[in-house]
């Protein structure tokens, strides 16, 4: 029997919506390698608050809300002016 080399659809879309720690863990860094070629820049106090939110315990979901409403809220504040 031939090992199949690549991921199924179906296998991608398991790992993409999966709430296994580990694939979660995955995901995140994935993400930040996408990043790192797409040369996109840190966001030092995005990266401190999850780092808070971790410390404190704070589970998974409360997490996304909260990272969500961060990222909402900063999508509001008025560009600066150059």
């Amino acid at each position: 029997m031939t090992q199949r080399l690549s991921p199924t659809p179906s296998d991608l879309s398991d790992i993409f919506a999966s709430q296994d720690p580990a694939e979660m863990a995955w995901r995140a860094q994935q993400a930040e390698v996408d990043a790192d070629i797409e040369g996109l820049a840190d966001d030092q106090e995005s990266a401190e608050l999850l780092e808070q939110m971790e410390r404190a315990g704070v589970s998974p979901d409360e997490q996304r809300a909260r990272m969500i409403a961060y990222f909402q809220g900063l999508n509001r504040k008025p560009a600066a002016a150059e």
